[in-house]
């Protein structure tokens, strides 16, 4: 009998092969995802030619097997940044491997911040603290870099100034781990207008007919403040510019009279404060 040759699709492997070429090998490899992780990432392994078992992976950390893990998805948390994490999985009595990943640095980000500017009001001075978290653990350096109505207004967690009202300010508070920045956080503030006091000490006057009592208020922005009386007893009076309270006593009147008084700015500030005329017995 004539030996038939053998085709090419017939050719028997050789002693001690299994017949899986490399293309048979790219074709069932497994597939790390994402390429790039971060210890916050969800690593997956995947194929497009086999179904991968749900319990039945070995995951590996610089080459080590990683004890506890054997679903198709893995987290970063368990490592480090610099790891190198792959997967591994039996196919066809064969273990396959899928590309590694390292783990990258995460950037630090800012997680909120505390601000003590007494409401950003003219003649405060202006803090900010940053509070800030790194998956990784890394020292954190925090910039803070301020602008007003648009220039350079300073830097640190703490700027003084003389502001005004009306004034536009931006804080941009930027993370640094040592390897790289977390997106700033930028707060925008507006310098509030404040409201006018009335100061403690009053002056008095009475010749025997009129009481005065002159009522003085500062203004931090420096407004043109309105005196007027919330509530007094018939005949006192106040001017609306000056703050001085007249009042024509009645004849033989002795004792006390309260009066509230308050000043307004224009601008939406105002303070009030009771006062007590007192017309005393004449020895």
């Amino acid at each position: 009998m004539q030996a038939r040759p053998v085709s090419e699709k017939e050719t028997p492997a050789p002693a001690g092969k299994t017949g899986r070429t490399e293309a048979d090998d790219a074709a069932y490899s497994l597939t790390l995802i994402p390429r790039i992780a971060y210890r916050n990432s969800v690593l997956r392994v995947t194929s497009n030619r086999v179904k991968l078992p749900e319990d039945g992976i070995r995951w590996l950390r610089n080459g080590k097997t990683v004890e506890g893990e054997s679903g198709i998805q893995f987290s970063p948390l368990k490592v480090v940044k610099g790891d190198t994490i792959e997967a591994a999985a039996q196919v066809d009595n064969k273990e396959m491997f899928s590309n590694a990943v390292t783990i990258r640095n995460s950037p630090p980000r800012i997680t909120g911040f505390r601000e003590d500017s007494g409401g950003y009001v003219t003649g405060d001075p202006l803090e900010v603290d940053a509070e800030w978290k790194d998956i990784d653990g890394d020292d954190v350096e925090i910039t803070y870099e301020w602008t007003r109505n648009g220039e350079p207004a300073g830097s640190g967690r703490r700027i003084e100034g003389t502001f005004k009202r009306g004034d536009r300010l931006v804080i941009t508070i930027t993370p640094f781990d040592g390897e790289d920045y977390g997106h700033p956080a930028v707060l925008n503030r507006v310098i509030q207008n404040m409201s006018p006091k009335i100061e403690q000490d009053l002056t008095y006057d009475f010749d025997g007919k009129v009481f005065t009592s002159q009522v003085r208020a500062v203004d931090p922005d420096g407004d043109t403040l309105s005196y007027k009386l919330d509530s007094a007893r018939e005949g006192v009076k106040i001017g609306p510019a000056t703050g001085l309270i007249t009042w024509n006593v009645p004849e033989d009147f002795v004792g006390d009279v309260g009066v509230t008084v308050s000043v307004t700015d224009g601008h939406g500030g105002e303070s009030s404060r009771e006062l007590i005329l007192t017309i005393a017995e004449e020895n």
